[in-house]
């Protein structure tokens, strides 16, 4: 045969596929590790600031599960600000004035969907750090 293309089937693909993921799992793990802390940050610059933990109960959640790594940015159900946190991210209320100081100094809106609008802002980045790990 002096040239053309060969097309392999849907398995070879698939197996291709396979086979790269797991060469660059560390990759993968350390990509969606470096986004959840990118999307921390983001959302914890949001967070209202007044009484409370507010900020330091937002937390980066990794996991494991069939379809592979994941993370969440999440406030766990033991920490201090579990009672008023999904208040504070789904209410309208308005800022305090500590809320109000951040808010200035941050240059970003704070308050409501903090963690919403925080992952939101971090999406060029995410997207930089994809290329950096994982080369896409």
């Amino acid at each position: 045969m002096s040239g053309g293309v060969e097309v392999i089937g849907l398995a070879g693909i698939t197996a291709n596929i396979e086979k790269a993921m797991r060469e660059n799992r560390a990759n993968i793990e350390n990509a969606i590790s470096d986004i959840g802390d990118v999307a921390l940050w983001e959302s914890v610059k949001r967070a209202p600031k007044d009484a409370g933990d507010l900020e330091d109960s937002i937390k980066k959640h990794m996991g494991k599960d069939v379809d592979g790594t994941s993370v969440a940015i999440v406030i766990p159900n033991n920490s201090d600000a579990a009672s008023y946190a999904l208040p504070m991210h789904e209410g309208i209320y308005s800022l305090g004035e500590d809320s109000e100081m951040k808010q200035a100094r941050a240059g970003v809106e704070v308050g409501r969907k903090f963690i919403t609008r925080g992952i939101e802002a971090g999406k060029n980045k995410f997207l930089l750090i994809l290329k950096k790990e994982l080369g896409v």
